[in-house]
């Protein structure tokens, strides 16, 4: 798994950057397991500053996640990063699950479909 971070305007400490990659990284491994390509997967992050904010700072954390035919992506505004990267993998967590099921079930009903059409030809 690929992981790019980019930053705007905000300088990331090595403890962020670690915090986010565990984050992301064990939520991947939990909810994407069965996946095969899981070493193909690419996840980028831009986390920049908003200067259109009057009061204090704001951050805009943003995540793609490419997975086999499809994007998952991530936005949220906040005020501090780390609450931001934490609603941000709640938010990816709800997608992959998302995914997750609408694959299986695609899978399930294949096979569905195929154990019935051999009970047609063994009748």
């Amino acid at each position: 798994m690929n992981i790019n971070l980019k930053t705007k305007d905000v300088e990331l400490t090595d403890e962020i950057k670690v915090y986010f990659e565990n984050k992301m990284s064990s939520l991947i491994e939990k909810y994407l397991i069965t996946l095969d390509e899981k070493e193909n997967l690419q996840l980028d992050c831009e986390v920049r500053r908003e200067p259109h904010h009057q009061k204090g700072t704001v951050f805009y954390i943003e995540v793609n996640l490419e997975v086999p035919g499809k994007i998952l992506r991530a936005t949220k505004y906040a005020t501090d990063i780390r609450t931001g990267i934490d609603t941000v993998e709640s938010d990816l967590k709800r997608q992959i699950k998302k995914y997750r099921e609408i694959r299986e079930s695609k899978t399930r009903k294949g096979w569905l479909k195929l154990k019935s059409l051999f009970r047609e030809i063994l009748k």
